[in-house]
């Protein structure tokens, strides 16, 4: 069977003080936990800046506008299986400078989103490791160390799973 294509957003919400925050999920088919940036799948018809305001409303309360998404920094593929079917994700990740705030989900997907969203976290960048499989993408941190070094790159890069 063919997997799905969903094209897909994400937010890398970042405080002057250089933490981002996180969501933890514990999915009942892994055995760890992972933390993931905010953001998810486009609606038909919606742009990703668009689904990007929506998500981050849904999944932590912030209300934002499209001036707010300050660049895109980076885009992936991602397969993965949801609820038996084979997706092919196609994210792209957003810089959204933020102070920090107490997220708050006001409308998670019900089902297997709502069922194994475990909190958030503000993690200081440092304290992300280099390359681990706890952090989705695994190489959050370095992704994000060089983002800190280098600023936001001039046309979005690809980056790995």
């Amino acid at each position: 069977m063919e997997p799905v294509i969903r094209p897909a957003v994400r937010a890398i919400l970042m405080t002057p003080d250089e933490r981002v925050l996180l969501m933890r999920f514990q999915f009942r088919w892994r055995t760890k936990i992972v933390w993931l940036t905010p953001g998810g799948g486009l609606n038909p018809g919606e742009s990703a800046e668009q689904a990007l305001v929506r998500e981050l409303r849904e999944e932590t309360g912030l209300e934002i506008s499209h001036d707010a998404i300050s660049s895109e920094l980076w885009h992936r593929r991602h397969c993965f299986d949801l609820g038996g079917r084979a997706v092919d994700q196609r994210e792209r990740y957003f810089l959204v400078p933020v102070e920090t705030f107490t997220p708050a989900p006001t409308a998670l997907d019900a089902g297997e989103e709502a069922d194994s969203f475990a909190g958030f976290e503000w993690w200081p960048i440092g304290e992300i490791p280099e390359k681990s499989n706890l952090f989705s993408p695994r190489g959050l941190g370095r992704h994000l160390r060089e983002l800190l070094a280098s600023g936001a790159p001039d046309e979005p890069r690809p980056i790995e799973i």
